[in-house]
């Protein structure tokens, strides 16, 4: 029979406890810092697309500008052509 008492017992509670409980708070640290690591990388990533999307939306719109005004001009040239064709 051994049966332990006082120190003992209470030391062995304590390694029972940190057993039990060391591995998933340890887990849950290394999760954490994970997350942390991984959103802070996507953040930027997101900022580098979106940097890049603005640049593209830009030269669209600049691109859209002038095939607008390229057909303006060709409508206006094919007016003309009509009304000298009708004369």
């Amino acid at each position: 029979m051994n049966m332990k008492t006082g120190r003992d017992a209470v030391m062995d509670d304590i390694l029972t406890l940190i057993g039990s409980y060391a591995f998933p708070i340890v887990m849950c640290v290394a999760f954490f810092w994970y997350i942390t690591v991984k959103d802070k990388s996507h953040k930027e990533e997101v900022q580098t697309l979106d940097s890049q999307h603005q640049e593209t939306y830009k030269e669209l719109r600049e691109t859209i500008a002038r095939n607008t005004e390229a057909l303006n001009n060709m409508n206006l040239i094919i007016t003309k052509l009509v009304e000298r064709m009708d004369k």
